[in-house]
């Protein structure tokens, strides 16, 4: 048998565990464990069953609660186990895929249901698709179960780890703004500069050919006599209020603020000198450097909105 060692429990090899340290912590299965699944690995030799997995900081059980209870039916008091270090999310996570892959007993749908459940109430900010993948779901259960617990947070992290926000019609408005102002751009990048889909990019566009080909509704008389109110500038100049955001020792104060503040002072200083910078750039480079400037434009236009969002709510 594997001999307990700090070395062992550091390399997550097989290391043997006192039963009675063990603890069961949440199980994924609704039902509990079944007793007739129990006898049956009993009924085996030891050698033949896996290690369980066993959640290093709390001695919980993530994968093989019927491992243990057939072992203290066999009377047996330590187990082999493999010790892990995941986080209660991670662990529940791992207990899933661990029971997905086992070929005895199946998760029921009773089971996944209520782990789409778990993962809605601990991870909102988890995305659809997320939430489905890791449960075992069809993503429109998680739709159905999200409206049904109103488990919504502003923004979602998708599978790839990226943060989208919620809002998916100022993203729709974002990716027409750009399309208008550069119709050559493929499908891709304009995705990446909104957060959207390729595919949702492409209904964006093919909804600007269709309005580009719709005759133009006539305006009433009263809305083309409208006179049209003109912003109103700030007496504050640029570098005005650079300076006193600067000064602010909340914003400097963070490493998010100091970024932004650089990036800022960057722009207000190249801003003036965009014709005579231009004329020292090689011309096969244009076109990708103006790809890059309205995705950037789309991306600075996406924070002011968000800033006058929360100034407003």
């Amino acid at each position: 048998m594997a001999k307990s060692t700090a070395e062992d429990r550091e390399n997550g090899a097989a290391v043997r565990l006192p039963i009675d340290a063990l603890a069961t912590g949440r199980s994924v299965r609704v039902g509990g464990e079944d007793a007739a699944h129990v006898r049956r690995l009993a009924a085996l030799p030891e050698s033949d069953l896996p290690p369980i997995v066993v959640q290093r900081a709390t001695m919980q059980v993530i994968d093989g609660r019927h491992r243990v209870r057939a072992a203290r039916l066999r009377g047996a008091s330590h187990i082999d186990a493999r010790l892990v270090g995941h986080e209660d999310i991670e662990a529940f996570a791992f207990a899933l895929k661990a029971n997905t892959g086992h070929s005895g007993l199946p998760l029921t749908p009773a089971d996944r249901q209520a782990a789409t459940a778990h993962f809605l109430s601990l991870c909102p900010q988890w995305s659809d698709r997320r939430i489905a993948a890791t449960a075992g779901v069809p993503p429109r259960t998680v739709v159905q179960l999200r409206d049904q617990l109103g488990h919504h947070a502003a923004e979602r992290v998708g599978l790839d780890g990226r943060r989208r926000p919620t809002d998916s019609s100022r993203r729709r408005r974002l990716v027409r703004e750009l399309l208008l102002d550069d119709p050559r751009l493929s499908l891709r990048q304009a995705a990446r500069a909104t957060g959207l889909s390729p595919e949702t990019v492409r209904a964006v566009r093919a909804n600007l050919v269709a309005d580009k080909d719709r005759p133009a509704a006539p305006q009433p008389a009263a809305d083309v006599a409208r006179p049209r109110r003109l912003p109103t500038r700030s007496p504050e100049t640029d570098g005005d209020m650079l300076q006193r955001l600067g000064n602010d020792p909340a914003l400097r104060s963070t490493e998010a603020g100091r970024a932004l503040l650089r990036l800022l002072h960057l722009q207000v200083r190249l801003r003036d000198g965009w014709t005579d910078l231009v004329g020292h750039l090689p011309p096969h480079c244009h076109g990708s450097l103006a790809a890059l400037a309205r995705q950037n434009a789309v991306g600075w236009r996406a924070l002011a909105e968000q800033l006058e969002r929360d100034l407003a709510s």
